[in-house]
C-alpha cells in the first residue's frame, strides 16, 4: 500500500499520511520503490500500527465475537 492506499484504508487524507511520515509517526515501510521515494507498507503492517495507536477507523476495527455454545 502506498500513501494513497493507506489514506483510503484509514479513511484520512493522503496529506495526513504524509504528515505522519514526516513526523515519524508511521511505521517504517516494508519496502521502497523509485530509489526510496515511493514508500510501501503491507496491509498487515498498517492494520497492526493503526490498531495499536488508535488510528484504525471504527468501521474497520476488528470486533471479536464470542462463539455460540452448542
Amino acid at each position: 500500500m502506498g500513501v494513497n492506499e493507506v489514506a483510503t484504508f484509514l479513511q484520512v487524507t493522503p496529506n495526513l499520511v504524509s504528515a505522519w511520515i514526516k513526523r515519524n509517526v508511521m511505521p517504517l515501510p516494508d519496502t521502497t520503490l523509485n530509489a526510496g521515494r515511493t514508500l510501501i507498507w503491507t496491509r498487515q503492517t498498517v492494520e497492526d500500527w493503526a490498531t495499536a495507536t488508535g488510528k484504525m477507523p471504527m468501521s474497520r476495527t476488528p470486533v471479536w465475537v464470542k462463539p455460540k455454545k452448542g
